[in-house]
């Protein structure tokens, strides 16, 4: 009787466990999701004027 209990228990501690990992992974892509960032504004050249179709990329990416 007490293999059954005990059996049982690992059981669901493994479910618990596997329950747990699929939560902390969906946590984190949430949160590696979150880094991406909007950056708005204008480019200019040297004299003022809008330059048309310009790409920005952030430094170190």
């Amino acid at each position: 009787m007490k293999d059954r209990k005990n059996s049982s228990l690992l059981r669901r501690l493994e479910k618990f466990q596997r329950l747990f990992f699929v939560a902390l992974l969906s946590v984190l892509a949430v949160g590696a999701f979150a880094q991406s960032k909007t950056v708005l504004g204008t480019v200019l050249d040297k004299t003022g004027e809008s330059v048309i179709g310009a790409s920005v990329v952030v430094k170190g990416t």
